[in-house]
């Protein structure tokens, strides 16, 4: 439920609340915005951590993991780059942009420049939470 509601508090307002298996089954002509445009895939990555994983251990690391992330993309000049909900606080943790209401462009040279020399510190050394190669910076 959470991480539902997360969508819908960061744009994706046709976001279904989980079945009884706790999957979703997400329309995209419901969620009232496009499945690939900038706002969803920011969704995404602002609500990833509510995902559930293995186990508590394994989520606290990636939590761990993640918030260190955070830390080097505001030292890597990205200053609004918000840290990730922790796992027992829910969606209302975080906010979306850098703090002073303007948002954050993933897409410009300085968030790239920053990404790239943070991402090791990302569970398995991957992509920014709710990023694909096709969309990474």
């Amino acid at each position: 439920m959470a991480y539902a509601q997360c969508m819908r508090d960061n744009g994706v307002p046709g976001f279904p609340d989980p079945d009884s298996d706790g999957g979703f089954d997400v329309v995209a002509d419901e969620l009232g915005v496009p499945i690939d445009s900038d706002q969803y895939r920011d969704a995404e990555q602002t609500c990833a951590p509510l995902l559930p994983t293995q186990g508590s251990h394994v989520q606290d690391e990636d939590y761990q993991a993640v918030l260190r992330y955070a830390q080097c993309m505001r030292d890597e000049g990205v200053p609004g780059y918000p840290d990730p909900p922790a796992p027992a606080q829910g969606p209302d943790t975080q906010r979306g942009d850098s703090g002073d209401g303007a948002a954050i462009d993933r897409n410009s040279p300085q968030f790239q420049a920053a990404h790239e020399a943070c991402k090791s510190l990302l569970p398995g050394g991957g992509e920014e939470p709710g990023m694909t190669e096709g969309n990474a910076p």
